[in-house]
């Protein structure tokens, strides 16, 4: 005679709380075959999302089932910087916006010098582009990173725009050109005073050498001018106004 026994089914996790994109193992014992509310039959599973899992098994003389709630933590790393570019030494004050829950923080400059201040401020002595980078952790380890781009300028973003030139061919001052320092891009549309544009320039380095864009060399008189360009700051600068062509 063989006695046998219902099955008495257990679920084993180590643990009922993982952190956001972590899996964790569920075992189970005390049956032969099992079935998981996943649709699983293996006797261990890796569980990632939130909510409650069960699994059953069954013999000739009845079924268990048992039951098992997974929580989900996360932490959220964020803050906000005074400025974003500059030139050297740049002076960049960090305010700390993350989560609620974090409690450790360290911050990663991109120019060998790190903080665990909750709201550090940082001085970058040299020009370059350094990725800032805040990693935090809560109590049950949970982490996170947040990460921003600082560009530091050796010399600020100009614009230097003359107001008169005289494209005559007498080696002086011939074209109407503009002068940039941290220029990364550039426009510059030349209109007539009745609005008719005679001339755009797309590269810093264009000029205009008096003539419409079907090569007629314009007349004597006021021009206007209306700039836009972005920095290597990543900032963007315009300028308008008159330009005087003189033969």
């Amino acid at each position: 005679v063989n006695t046998v026994n219902p099955p008495v089914v257990n679920i084993t996790s180590g643990s009922s709380t993982i952190c956001l994109g972590d899996s964790l193992a569920l075992n189970a014992t005390g049956g032969g075959t099992y079935v998981w509310s996943t649709g699983e039959t293996t006797n261990s599973i890796m569980a990632s999302n939130e909510g409650s899992y069960w699994v059953s098994t069954s013999n000739m003389c009845g079924s268990d089932s048992a039951f098992v709630n997974i929580n989900v933590d996360s932490v959220m790393a964020f803050f906000t910087n005074d400025v974003y570019s500059g030139t050297s030494p740049l002076i960049v004050n960090f305010t700390n916006s993350s989560s609620s829950n974090a409690s450790g923080f360290f911050w990663s400059f991109g120019d060998g010098t790190t903080s665990s201040g909750t709201s550090p401020t940082n001085t970058f002595q040299n020009p370059g582009t350094y990725i800032v980078t805040l990693n935090v952790t809560n109590s049950l380890g949970c982490t996170d990173s947040y990460s921003i781009t600082i560009i530091v300028l050796e010399n600020p973003v100009v614009l230097i725009i003359p107001n008169i030139y005289s494209p005559n061919n007498d080696g002086q001052n011939d074209v109407f050109f503009v002068t940039g320092t941290n220029i990364k891009d550039f426009q510059c549309d030349i209109y007539d005073r009745w609005g008719l544009k005679l001339a755009a320039l797309s590269n810093i380095n264009d000029t205009w050498d008096g003539r419409t864009s079907s090569g007629v060399l314009a007349t004597d008189g006021t021009y206007y001018y209306i700039i836009k360009a972005t920095g290597l700051d990543n900032k963007d600068y315009s300028a308008k106004g008159f330009l005087e062509l003189v033969r």
